[in-house]
């Protein structure tokens, strides 16, 4: 992104170009520790784009990253285990941000790389086969809804891509995703 802008605008100032490539990353986590290092990681990789060497010489980057549940924030009248999503959420999840960042069909490219686990929580097992009724199925991974969810947020030119085991093709969890959704997209 930061060559694409190079290209097209030489004589532009580094730290700006910088900033425009960095506003078109967005990413969310549940996990704040992977954020944390998403951000640390993206500061490294602007100051050295920009020529800077030491933290106190950095300017203001922007990020936009934030820690939250992708699978269940982001459109206006989302409801979140039975309360507006306003209403309840957990301590380091930042809503502001998560409803900026998980705008349905916004983005040209998204990628996932979820967790290859069952929900165990009922609460939260509801809540997903709630808001993803057509690829929660049987025992689901997350694989399934992060697939979904990643559909969802492309634009309809857009491009996905989902780091996966392919136990979704080979279990029963998965004929929902891939005989009902799947032909859809």
């Amino acid at each position: 992104i930061l060559n694409h802008w190079r290209k097209a605008e030489p004589g532009t100032n580094d730290r700006e170009l910088v900033n425009r490539a960095l506003a078109s990353v967005h990413g969310v986590d549940l996990n704040p520790y992977a954020v944390a290092i998403a951000r640390f990681r993206l500061l490294l990789a602007a100051m050295k784009e920009c020529r800077i060497a030491r933290l106190k010489d950095a300017p203001n980057f922007q990020f936009n990253l934030a820690c939250g549940d992708s699978l269940l924030h982001g459109s206006s009248d989302q409801q979140v285990l039975g309360f507006h999503e306003l209403a309840h959420h957990y301590q380091g999840e930042d809503i502001a941000k998560l409803r900026r960042i998980l705008i349905t069909g916004y983005y040209h490219a998204v990628v996932a790389n979820p967790p290859y686990i069952t929900v165990k929580d009922r609460a939260l097992n509801k809540a997903y086969r709630d808001r993803y009724p057509e690829v929660c199925h049987g025992q689901y991974s997350l694989v399934a809804p992060f697939m979904r969810r990643i559909f969802d947020l492309a634009c309809e030119s857009g491009f996905t891509g989902q780091i996966t085991a392919n136990s979704f093709m080979k279990r029963e969890f998965g004929r929902k995703l891939v005989e009902n959704y799947l032909p859809t997209i």
